[in-house]
């Protein structure tokens, strides 16, 4: 009985060996390497952290900062606006302080306001807070024709006449979080109509004449 064990201990030892080499052989084939932990190319982090953001992209910039800009210091009305205004921002090259009307800027003050929500919230916004971009007029202006189109009411002609009549609009740091933005003649009214009118046709239909220079609500 001893060396019945002995023999099938020796045999099964074998065995084993020779499916780990196969196993190896063939992860090797597929071109599967060993197990590791990679940095993503968009930077290793915890979304509420301050540290590089995880992935470059508009699911996590509307992660992170509807985590960390809440309150007084809120720039979306809701997470599914947020993923619906976000394909507009050109994505950039970087998760960064560029100081550029990028997703990467953004995603970057987004990550930055878990420690000081109270500047870089209106930084990490659609608007960019005069640091995302050289002013806030261009990312409504885009935003705001391209999305008041086709069957809800235009209310601009076009991009560069929106951008003239919006450098008359007073522009505060309360942005679309502060419901007090719903009147006004500011740009913060109507970014807050854009948003509101960006949550289904029939508010577009009713909110986007509200983001007009001569609007019912922000006058």
């Amino acid at each position: 009985m001893i060396r019945g064990w002995t023999f099938l201990g020796v045999a099964g030892s074998a065995a084993l060996a020779l499916l780990v080499t196969n196993l190896l052989a063939c992860n090797g084939l597929l071109g599967i390497g060993a197990a590791s932990l990679e940095e993503d190319a968009g930077g290793g982090g915890d979304a509420g952290s301050g540290e590089a953001a995880t992935e470059f992209s508009c699911a996590n910039y509307c992660s992170v900062i509807m985590q960390n800009c809440t309150g007084a210091n809120a720039e979306y009305l809701s997470a599914a606006i947020c993923n619906s205004m976000c394909p507009a921002f050109e994505q950039g090259t970087a998760i960064a302080d560029t100081a550029d009307d990028t997703l990467g800027c953004r995603l970057y003050f987004a990550e930055q306001a878990a420690q000081s929500p109270a500047t870089s919230c209106r930084q990490a916004g659609p608007l960019g807070g005069n640091h995302c971009g050289s002013s806030p007029c261009g990312p409504f202006c885009d935003q705001d024709l391209g999305y008041c189109t086709g069957d809800k009411p235009n209310a601009y002609a076009s991009v560069s006449g929106c951008v003239t009549a919006c450098a008359n609009y007073t522009y505060n740091t309360a942005d679309a979080g502060d419901t007090t933005t719903e009147s006004g003649n500011t740009l913060n009214c109507r970014l807050w109509h854009l948003e509101t009118a960006y949550t289904s046709d029939a508010f577009g239909k009713f909110h986007c004449p509200h983001t007009a220079q001569v609007s019912t609500t922000c006058f």
